[in-house]
Formats: structure tokens, C-alpha cells, sequence
């Protein structure tokens, strides 16, 4: 995947097979990367840092590792993408659709966002509806937010696909993901990765025929963990 000057680290070249290229996007922090479409900024000569975010000066509940001044994003026409959270740290810009390959997911691209050989098979068994994903990142890229938001058909099926997401990360030498605790949502699992270039943590958890992957990059550990927790308690209270 091209990196816009960067290099990949053999870490981040494992990590691009699993949890649907999310974290292709989060280990790594100084990568401005499409989760699929392959192409950074450095590639298509767009600066994401200088997408409008709107202030408010309502704060978010956040531990105190985390700002507490945020910036909003005003949701979409999408019902999906309504759903998604709307704040985040102030510092945070959301990366233009067109240049993260976020927003509206369909089934064809789940399944490159998926990149198994079984992506569609699975996908299908699952009863995938539709998904929604939204990307922010600092300045300086070496904080990074990606949200992903998927609906199935049914609770079971969103459950499976979570399992998978998460089975995919075992065994993996090259990041060793540490898991940690996530207060506050039924079932939800995090995992921290960290190499050279930064921290990732990120949670998996279902409610109803929803699933939601949200990934943190920042330089401290706390901070990423913290950070992950907060919008996931947010994204939690939206489904």
C-alpha cells in the first residue's frame, strides 16, 4: 500500500490482513492511508488536515488522559451514518470520504474492506446489511481515529462477524495484541498494539444486529486506551 514517502514497518504489512483493514489504517500512525482504496495523501495531493471541523464547547466524559474540548462532525444524510459518533478531541479533523475511502460501505466493499479469500462467503452468512465508516486524524498524523459501523440482518450475525474480526488478530507475533478491560458495554473487547511509530488500541463489540470497530492511535498507551474507551461508551448510547 502505498504510504506517501513513509515505510511500512513488517508489523503494519501483517496487520493490513485483519479486522477489515482497520488497523492498515491505525499501526502506524505517520501513514495517511486509504483503509482500502490504497492510495495516501502524499498520493493524491489532498491535505486531510485541513477538512472543517465544527467547535462546540460541550464536553466529552472523558478520562484524564483525553482533552476534554472536542470537535464535532455533522452527521450525514445516510441513516447508517447518523448512527455514528459525532465528537471527538479537539485537534481531531475528519479525512474527506474521497480521500479516506470511508463512508457508505456496500457489500463489494466490505469485502475488499474484509480482504480474506472467504470475505464474501462470509459476509453473506451473516446476513451483512450495510456499513459506515469515518476516519479523523491530528495534524501532525500521529493521532489517528477510524470508526467502522456495520448492520446485519439478524444479532446472531453481527456477533459472528465480530468473532471473526477478533479471531484474526491471534497469533499474530508481529503486533502481539494485548487485550484490556472495557467498562461500560456488554461483551465489547479491546486490544492494544504498539510498535516503533506508535500505540493502537482498539474495541470490538455488538448491540443488536449492529457491530462496531473503533481504533485509537496516539504515542501513550493510556491515551489510546482511554480515548478508545470514551467513543465507544458514545457509540454505544447512539445504537
Amino acid at each position: 500500500m502505498p504510504t506517501g514517502g513513509a515505510h511500512l514497518t513488517q508489523g503494519e504489512i501483517t496487520v493490513h490482513r485483519w479486522i477489515g483493514r482497520l488497523m492498515a489504517c491505525a499501526v502506524g500512525a505517520l501513514v495517511i492511508a486509504s483503509c482500502s482504496s490504497g492510495e495516501s495523501a502524499g498520493d493524491v495531493g489532498v491535505d486531510a488536515t485541513n477538512v472543517p471541523v465544527v467547535e462546540t464547547s460541550v464536553p466529552l466524559e472523558t478520562p484524564s488522559t483525553v482533552p476534554e474540548e472536542t470537535a464535532a462532525t455533522v452527521a450525514p444524510d445516510d441513516p447508517l451514518g447518523q448512527l455514528l459518533v459525532t465528537s471527538v478531541p479537539e485537534g481531531f479533523a475528519q479525512v474527506d470520504d474521497e480521500l479516506g475511502d470511508t463512508g457508505p460501505s456496500d457489500l463489494a466493499k466490505a469485502i475488499r474492506d474484509d480482504g480474506e479469500p472467504d470475505a464474501e462467503q462470509v459476509l453473506t452468512d451473516a446476513g451483512f446489511v450495510r456499513g459506515y465508516q469515518r476516519f479523523w486524524e491530528t495534524e501532525d498524523q500521529s493521532g489517528l481515529i477510524i470508526v467502522f459501523l456495520y448492520e446485519f440482518s439478524d444479532p446472531d450475525g453481527a456477533a459472528a462477524y465480530a468473532e471473526r474480526a477478533l479471531q484474526l488478530t491471534e497469533g499474530n507475533a508481529a503486533v502481539a495484541p494485548v487485550e484490556f478491560d472495557v467498562e461500560g458495554i456488554p461483551g465489547a473487547v479491546g486490544r492494544t498494539l504498539s510498535d516503533e511509530t506508535g500505540v493502537s488500541s482498539f474495541i470490538v463489540f455488538t448491540s443488536s444486529n449492529y457491530l462496531v470497530q473503533i481504533a485509537v492511535v496516539d504515542t501513550e498507551e493510556a491515551a489510546s486506551q482511554g480515548l478508545a474507551q470514551q467513543l465507544s461508551v458514545d457509540q454505544f448510547a447512539r445504537l
